[in-house]
């Protein structure tokens, strides 16, 4: 595994509002969340909270991820 297994879990189901499903019933889909929290640099507020904020690293992460998915 490229990431390594303790950087990748799996979450449970839920319920979200997400045009996402409506894509997934014509061609197969995989969802996929970026953490983007790090709380060694406090960045940990949930997305709707006024201190918001991203970890840029995870930007780097997002880009690994979205490249081995194009070449697999």
């Amino acid at each position: 595994m490229f990431f390594g297994r303790t950087h990748v879990q799996d979450l449970p189901i839920r319920l979200t509002s997400e045009d996402f499903a409506f894509y997934s019933q014509k061609i197969p889909t995989c969802f996929v969340r970026l953490g983007v929290g790090n709380t060694d640099k406090e960045i940990s507020y949930g997305v709707h909270h006024p201190k918001f904020d991203i970890d840029s690293h995870a930007l780097i992460t997002g880009m690994q991820l979205l490249c081995l998915a194009a070449f697999d």
